[in-house]
């Protein structure tokens, strides 16, 4: 197969490339496409969205269990009594206070432990979230190759058609063609031609794919290579190991587990958050009125004991429990999802290697055949060499798709295991 992938039709490109982006390199590279994608896509963005709100969900638990201060200012008047010492009527103070919870039986710990989980799977789907980019990346830029190839398939076939269309006006000239032939030649080249048009729009709509995949919509690049075979494993394994490895790493099964996790810890945290809690106070206050009973300092430690919260703490519990089964629910239905998913892959990547043997040997006939019809036409003997050609891009299209879709199989199989493409393709 070629190496390279030229952009043979015309390339128009609008706009300046993103100023802060490294340039694309030309030919463009499968691994540059995947390295030199802009961080800000909606898809990434939205992942780092979710890993703040998880980091602030966090430090929301930490800070309930930190010392708090408070300062309280009180401008009173009272109507004093006729027994009291002090006749002022001007009962004002100011109060400072500090304040701890020292020990809640466990409501703290249990939503700090939801809160951790909720934080490490946010990270999961940062993960998932550059495992799709990536995916959708290299689809992208293997179907710009795709482009090309038909561009090349059907350029060769509008040559072949505008040179039996002119030869049929010229041998109508001469009376050997009649007019019916002549129009069918004619409406065939018509035909032919309008296919070639379309597979130079292809060419470009597959560029701007590519570049708005890569979060570059002003980089269109006019040339990219193709991926080495190599790069394909050359064994597939049983699925019973495949499955297996997947089911362990797989990211998405992962976060699901993790959330079944941090259910059952919130769970916890709704009980122990209407039970008992110690806490520690200081205080220290400014009276304008001072008496006796009044202190300028206290220290305290509080014993809470909620007797009754009014169905409170069982709506709590119930609402966290039917999150606990929904969240079970999830976990049961995505195991059911990627060992269907795993096996569709699985599948496919064997019948599509089956494929790819089957399109080597019809490209080995259709270069053997394209020297033959080579070696006749040189020797003015009668040859077919114009739909040789058009036969052999035929095939190499066909093996090029074959190819791409097994590496793409491949790469799903190796996201769905918790693999980033960055990794396979250096």
């Amino acid at each position: 197969m070629f190496r390279r992938a030229t952009f043979v039709g015309a390339l128009l490109v609008s706009g300046l490339a993103i100023a802060e982006l490294e340039p694309l390199p030309e030919p463009l590279s499968l691994s540059d496409a995947i390295s030199l994608s802009a961080p800000d896509s909606p898809m990434l963005m939205s992942a780092i969205a979710g890993k703040e709100m998880a980091v602030a969900e966090m430090a929301s638990v930490e800070a309930g269990d930190d010392v708090s201060v408070s300062l309280k200012a009180y401008g009173t008047w009272i109507d004093t009594s006729s027994l009291a010492t002090n006749q002022s009527d001007n009962d004002s103070l100011a109060k400072l206070t500090l304040s701890k919870k020292l020990y809640d039986f466990g409501s703290t710990d249990a939503a700090t432990a939801a809160a951790g989980i909720r934080q490490t799977n946010s990270e999961t789907q940062h993960l998932l979230a550059r495992q799709q980019h990536q995916l959708k990346v290299m689809r992208a830029f293997f179907d710009v190759i795709l482009a090309d190839l038909v561009f090349i398939r059907d350029n060769e076939a509008m040559s072949m058609a505008f040179i039996r269309a002119d030869k049929a006006r010229e041998h109508n000239g001469m009376n050997r063609v009649n007019d019916v032939e002549l129009l069918q030649a004619e409406a065939t080249y018509q035909k032919v031609r309008h296919t070639w048009f379309t597979a130079e729009a292809g060419q470009r709509a597959a560029r701007t794919k590519l570049a708005v995949a890569m979060g570059r919509p002003n980089d269109l690049v006019s040339e990219v290579m193709e991926p080495e075979e190599m790069e394909i494993k050359k064994e597939v394994p049983e699925f019973d190991t495949l499955l297996a490895d997947i089911m362990a790493t797989s990211p998405r099964l992962q976060m699901m587990r993790a959330q079944v996790k941090a259910a059952r810890a919130d769970i916890k945290a709704a009980r122990a958050a209407f039970g008992p809690s110690v806490s520690g106070e200081l205080n220290a206050a400014e009276y304008n009125r001072p008496s006796g009973s009044r202190h300028p300092f206290s220290a305290s430690i509080i014993f809470s004991m909620p007797l009754t919260s009014g169905g409170a703490e069982e709506a709590a519990v119930a609402k966290k429990s039917a999150a606990l089964k929904q969240a079970e629910a999830a976990l049961s239905a995505t195991e059911l999802e990627i060992r269907e998913e795993a096996l569709e892959h699985w599948l496919k990547l064997k019948l599509l290697r089956i494929k790819l043997e089957q399109v080597a040997a019809e490209d080995d006939f259709r270069e053997l055949y394209l020297d033959r019809a080579r070696a006749l036409y040189e020797l003015d003997l009668k040859s077919d060499l114009g739909d040789a050609m058009t036969h052999i891009s035929t095939v190499r299209l066909d093996k090029a798709r074959t190819l791409f879709d097994l590496m793409m199989t491949e790469a799903k199989l190796a996201a769905m295991a918790g693999t980033l493409l960055d990794k396979e393709y250096k």
